[in-house]
């Protein structure tokens, strides 16, 4: 038999289904009506292929299609296996989505992975992953690391302390702040924040319009890895020239 359980709130009006339940959710079926708040206070798991509204979950919530616009919350993982248009994501562990990102805000306590290309408000993380090849964004910043595939990148500012960008990641980035040394790439701009304030001055209003935090102080860990690197440079630098002397001092004798 077909049991409505106890913790089970459903309301349906001609347009909009709404769902609260005291427990975990599996919703395969909308009644012909668009979801408006669905809530599960355990696992959300939604089998529809193109959804938005307002849903809540106090562990997973787990989308099989698309999200269009709306407000996602969730205590664990937010995982959404299509593509997104606009809306407020707010991940307590992870967030995944599988397609493209147009619009909106994503936040995570843990890390970000966009598979597809991105053109959003901003993202805030633990650690972020685009592996997008075009990436729009006002900004972008991580507490930890950020790390950017070779996309066409289009940001206004990317802050984090450590930034990875693939030597073909093109483009324009007006601020890239970071503790890292980051090799070559193909980007214009780029400027840190301290040489942006040089130039234009008012750089923590800059970051505060786009809702980021300024980096603190570089960790002594961090601060010893790039003096490490300067001086294995510096010595790699200070070996070839010696190398360079031999062979002329060769020539000389022969």
């Amino acid at each position: 038999p077909f049991i409505l359980p106890k913790g089970l709130d459903i309301q349906v009006t001609d347009t909009t289904l709404d769902l609260s339940y005291d427990g975990d959710v599996v919703l395969e079926e909308s009644l012909g009506r668009n979801l408006g708040k669905i809530s599960a206070t355990g696992d959300l798991q939604i089998g529809i292929r193109a959804v938005g509204g307002e849903f809540t979950a106090g562990g997973k919530l787990e989308v099989a299609g698309d999200v269009t616009g709306g407000t996602l919350t969730a205590g664990g993982a937010i995982e959404i296996s299509g593509d997104v248009s606009g809306g407020d994501f707010s991940a307590g562990t992870t967030l995944d989505i599988g397609g493209d990102v147009t619009g909106g805000t994503l936040r995570s306590a843990g890390t970000i992975e966009i598979e597809g290309n991105l053109d959003a408000d901003c993202l805030h993380a633990t650690e972020i992953f685009l592996r997008g090849s075009k990436i729009k964004c006002r900004a972008i910043s991580a507490t930890e690391r950020i790390i950017i595939g070779a996309a066409q990148l289009q940001v206004d500012a990317i802050v984090a302390p450590e930034i990875d960008l693939d030597p073909n990641a093109s483009g324009r980035v007006t601020v890239i702040e970071s503790h890292n040394e980051r090799g070559a790439n193909k980007i214009k701009g780029g400027f840190s924040l301290a040489d942006y304030d040089d130039m234009f001055g008012n750089a923590a209003q800059f970051l505060l319009d786009r809702g980021v935090t300024p980096l603190g102080p570089a960790t002594a860990e961090v601060a010893a890895t790039t003096a490490n690197a300067d001086v294995s440079t510096h010595s790699d630098h200070q070996e070839e020239e010696e190398e360079e002397a031999g062979e002329e001092a060769g020539e000389e004798e022969d």
